[in-house]
């Protein structure tokens, strides 16, 4: 069966914008990593970024992205006892010191993971009306599980994160890191066909199953290739 929805004017406005936050994220990682700036840069690119994204949903009347804005956000929230897993737990985490933190994690990070939620979010949606369910969930995880790697080597030359003491590579990026993230951005087409027919409350649940599936995601990854 064929469920492919064709390309409206909205769709096109949502990719520029997609595309064009992800060419700015990389911009400044790469600019803090040649410089070493720390985490005021990550602080900003994040909260920068979330607020594009929300004035497109609220100034678009995008009711796709103000729900995928809100999955985001949740889920970057209940992302957080994932950090203290890797913090806390195992001590595989640490981070230069000196900035707010919300438990054991910088303040930004929920925000940080709204911004790849809400981009991935609608990575997952394209392709789910486009190729299906099978096809998406493929497509989506490995994008984000191979965005990882890239991100976490600036992300160290950066100063917003270091890890220590589980397997590597390139001494830099742990493998249970990448595994997660391709586990729950896999997730993440499952959760779209629930917040097609759903609105703001089915996207807070939505978050904080997707934030659920974080913490089992790098925990068993961390189990099998530490």
């Amino acid at each position: 069966m064929n469920t492919a929805v064709p390309l409206t004017p909205l769709d096109r406005q949502r990719w520029q914008l997609v595309l064009g936050t992800m060419a700015l994220g990389m911009a400044l990682i790469l600019l803090a990593a040649r410089f070493h700036l720390g985490w005021k840069v990550a602080a900003l690119s994040a909260l920068l970024i979330n607020a594009l994204l929300l004035w497109h949903a609220l100034a678009r009347k995008d009711a796709l992205f103000l729900k995928l804005f809100v999955f985001g956000l949740v889920a970057g929230i209940a992302e957080l006892p994932s950090d203290w897993f890797s913090v806390s737990v195992k001590g595989v985490l640490s981070y230069p010191g000196g900035e707010p933190m919300v438990w054991t994690s910088p303040l930004y990070m929920p925000a940080g993971y709204s911004v790849l939620l809400v981009q991935f979010g609608w990575v997952g949606w394209r392709t789910l009306h486009r190729f299906g369910l099978a096809k998406s969930v493929l497509i989506t995880g490995v994008a984000g599980g191979a965005m990882v790697p890239v991100y976490e080597y600036l992300a160290h030359s950066a100063n917003y994160w270091t890890y220590q003491n589980t397997a590597m590579l390139f001494n830099t990026v742990p493998y249970y890191i990448p595994a997660g993230e391709f586990v729950f951005m896999a997730a993440v087409p499952f959760m779209l066909r629930k917040l097609d027919r759903g609105g703001l409350g089915t996207a807070t649940v939505l978050g904080v199953l997707e934030g659920a599936i974080m913490f089992v995601a790098w925990w068993a990854s961390f189990q099998l290739l530490q």
